[in-house]
């Protein structure tokens, strides 16, 4: 039986195990029952149950998995039997799983949680802070710590682990003490989906040859494995909600990422991290990275645990992972990384299978940074667990006792970031209105926004200044990256980046940014909210006429709306040549969409016509030749023999492109208006392809000019005369005309074009 054989039969077995659907969705309601059960039950109400009690079986045990449902369960029925949990669901995950936050604290800290959430906040802005606030504030704040576990779904002893690590906190005698200074959030999976997936996969190959295989899709709908490098793009709902919840929600001070790494190494990596440093990080959170793995290194050391060692691979130069955006917002984030297991099934190693890292053991010996070597042998799930486990209680029981210098430093790294921003060179990077690319300009904005960074909309540009909390985070985004050459020894090797080496996000969108060593002059207003919604002004649709859209494929959001009118079942064709309208020298590129609700076919020259009318409705040109205006549509039915030459160089200023893409239907004529047959009606041209016996009878009446006769049929309604200085009174459009300021969006379309 092969491997592809036995996964067929897998996935016969398990109808709702597919890659883009995995699993079959956990109703919301699922958990609320369970806590209810719960709360009711002769167990929940005498004490917190043991995970072991729960599960049927120890955590980490050989073979054995919660999958989400039961993780999510037991949280529920803790969270009812103790006062020290408290269980939130942030929202639904890509496959419509619940993404869980567990806070647990002492019952003193859970009854004033809010309170200290608020302060929290107050302390990660600490502008308008004076000593006073300061310090009262500093002398009753709690640390807060979050642990986040799981990220990729084949590291999956976190997720075990979580449901002891909460239980233990939750009911052991010294870790409540120390939970008097702390409150701890966690969430139990990062990846809830992904871990569904791997257990009912691990659970189908158990037993044969194939057991703890590789999983034959990725593990996160989209994104798979890259799921720990969209941190700073935040495209992801999982993303998304844990974004939200740290840099607008609660701001914790320490951020601690549970992962496991390749087998034949050491068992557990702690910080401190190699070279290179970002330039932009404050040095404390250096030195706060390499005491706490001091911290867990000591615990681990001191429990027994061998194969503990840091200083190797892992640097902190790059931005997007779990543990590095943390950084550039004033948090302590560090990471452990665990030799694997075959998910969960045990591996056996000899001495001489064991091998070092690339940067900072080159082979597998006693070092300082690795003083007690793991010899060898059998490594389990449990081993996991229980070195993670080591390792986020030594990390609380520090919180604790340096309650006060973590929140004061937190307060000075924010201080420190105002006064770089305010002394230092740039003090703003400008971003000006005036784009190629509207839409990723919006997505570069609503990026940082997201990430907590504030943006000021000026006259002519939107500004994002340096003398914020979160500068760290907004320059190392829009600033040019260049890594540093850090050789292994005087004139040997450069070390090579553990993960990409540069990130400037004008450089990925295409977006035009200037950094500035001034704030720019005149008013400014703090931009309350970028519109999450693709939104495409008039200018970059070409105006809306009839039932077509007229879509610039240079715009990022083009494409969005593009996609959405396909699942709608939508008519989009697109341009194959490029265009210039003959009277007003408009020209339409080549890629253009054309998009018209309805799957049926219209006569391509409705579209062009209604291009070329809405520039007369409005009394400006819908594009230009060195704009990102949107163009008019090709038919691919259009018979090959209706269609002309081209003019040589239609590029040239003034020349006309005597092509029209859409077969040729459309009169190239001269582009100089004839006489006085202009004055009839109230727009700023009329088109010369028209006779002066059309001109004399419009058909179309708007408010800011007329529509001649020669339109398309659908577009006769109204009077057969034109007033030369109001609107015709009676006429009926069934156009839908918008105002210059006027956005729309995907929901508009939906709406507009019935």
């Amino acid at each position: 039986m092969s491997v592809f054989s036995f996964a067929r039969a897998a996935l016969r077995r398990s109808r709702r195990f597919r890659p883009l659907r995995p699993m079959r969705p956990l109703r919301p309601v699922r958990l609320a029952v369970v806590a209810l059960l719960s709360a009711t039950d002769p167990v929940g109400g005498q004490g917190a149950v043991h995970p072991r009690d729960f599960l049927g079986h120890e955590v980490g045990a050989d073979r054995a998995l919660a999958d989400w449902g039961q993780i999510g369960a037991y949280f529920a029925r803790l969270a009812a039997s103790s006062p020290a949990v408290r269980v939130d669901t942030l929202g639904p995950t890509t496959a419509g799983l619940p993404f869980l936050a567990v806070t647990i604290s002492h019952p003193d800290n859970m009854r004033r949680l809010e309170q200290i959430r608020l302060t929290e906040a107050r302390l990660a802005d600490p502008r308008g802070l004076t000593p006073d606030d300061e310090a009262r504030l500093v002398r009753d704040q709690p640390a807060v710590v979050l642990i986040s576990n799981n990220i990729h779904a084949t590291e999956i002893a976190s997720s075990q682990m979580s449901m002891e690590l909460a239980w233990r906190l939750a009911t052991n005698d010294t870790l409540q003490a120390a939970l008097r200074n702390v409150v701890l959030l966690m969430f139990p999976s990062m990846n809830p989906d992904g871990q569904q997936m791997i257990t009912e996969w691990y659970r189908q190959g158990v037993g044969t040859r194939w057991e703890g295989g590789s999983l034959p899709w990725l593990y996160h709908p989209y994104v798979g494995h890259d799921n720990n490098r969209d941190w700073y793009m935040v495209t992801q709902r999982e993303t998304r909600l844990a974004t939200d919840f740290l840099y607008r929600r609660w701001f914790p001070q320490v951020v601690y990422d549970v992962h496991q790494m390749g087998s034949s190494g050491m068992r557990l990596f702690v910080p401190p991290l190699v070279d290179p440093v970002n330039p932009n990080l404050d040095p404390l959170i250096v030195r706060g990275i390499n005491l706490i793995g001091a911290q867990m290194s000591w615990a681990l050391e001191q429990a027994g645990k061998q194969g503990v060692g840091d200083g190797v691979l892992y640097d902190l130069w790059w931005h997007g992972g779990f543990r590095g955006t943390p950084t550039r917002h004033n948090m302590v984030a560090l990471l452990t990384e665990a030799a694997s297991v075959r998910v969960a099934t045990p591996i056996v190693q000899a001495p001489e299978q064991l091998t070092g890292h690339a940067r900072g053991l080159p082979r597998y010996e006693q070092r300082t940074s690795f003083p007690n070597p793991w010899p060898g042998g059998t490594w389990r799930l449990r081993d996991i667990v229980e070195y993670e486990l080591i390792a986020a209680e030594a990390l609380v029981r520090f919180a604790s006792q340096q309650r006060g210098e973590l929140v004061r430093a937190f307060v000075q790294m924010g201080r420190r970031q105002v006064a770089l921003g305010t002394a230092g060179a740039p003090r703003a990077f400008l971003v000006p209105k005036q784009q190629h690319d509207p839409g990723a300009t919006r997505e570069l904005l609503l990026v940082l926004q997201v990430g907590g960074v504030e943006i000021h909309d000026a006259a002519d540009a939107w500004v994002v200044r340096m003398d914020q909390p979160y500068r760290a985070h907004a320059k190392d985004l829009l600033e040019v990256q260049r890594f540093p050459a850090v050789e292994r020894w005087p004139g040997g090797p450069v070390e090579r980046p553990y993960d990409v080496a540069g990130w400037t996000l004008p450089f990925q969108l295409g977006v035009r940014v200037i950094p500035s060593d001034t704030l720019p002059a005149g008013p400014s207003s703090l931009l309350s909210a970028v519109e999450s919604t693709p939104c495409v002004t008039p200018e970059q649709l070409g105006r809306k006429l009839g039932q077509w859209y007229i879509l610039d494929a240079r715009d990022t959001d083009s494409y969005r709306l593009v996609m959405q009118a396909v699942r709608n079942g939508w008519t989009v064709r697109r341009g194959t040549e490029r265009y210039a309208v003959p009277w007003n020298g408009t020209v339409y590129p080549a890629g253009t969409f054309y998009v018209r609700r309805g799957g049926g076919p219209r006569n391509p020259r409705d579209v062009a016509l209604s291009s070329a009318a809405t520039a007369y409705a409005a009394g400006t040109p819908a594009a230009s030749s060195t704009s990102s205006t949107s163009s008019t549509a090709a038919s691919r039915n259009t018979p090959r023999a209706n269609r002309t030459n081209r003019a040589d160089d239609a590029s040239a200023p003034g020349a006309v492109v005597r092509q029209s893409p859409l077969g040729g239907l459309l009169p190239a004529r001269s582009s100089r208006p004839r006489g006085a047959a202009a004055s009839m009606c109230r727009c700023s041209a009329v088109p010369p392809s028209m006779s002066s016996r059309r001109r004399s009878r419009c058909r179309r009446c708007l408010e800011s000019g007329c529509i001649a006769h020669g339109l398309p049929p659908w577009m006769k309604a109204g009077r057969a005369g034109c007033s030369t200085s109001t609107m015709c009174p009676t006429s009926r459009s069934r156009t839908r005309w918008y105002a210059l300021a006027d956005c729309v969006t995907t929901s508009t379309l939906s709406s507009s074009l019935t």
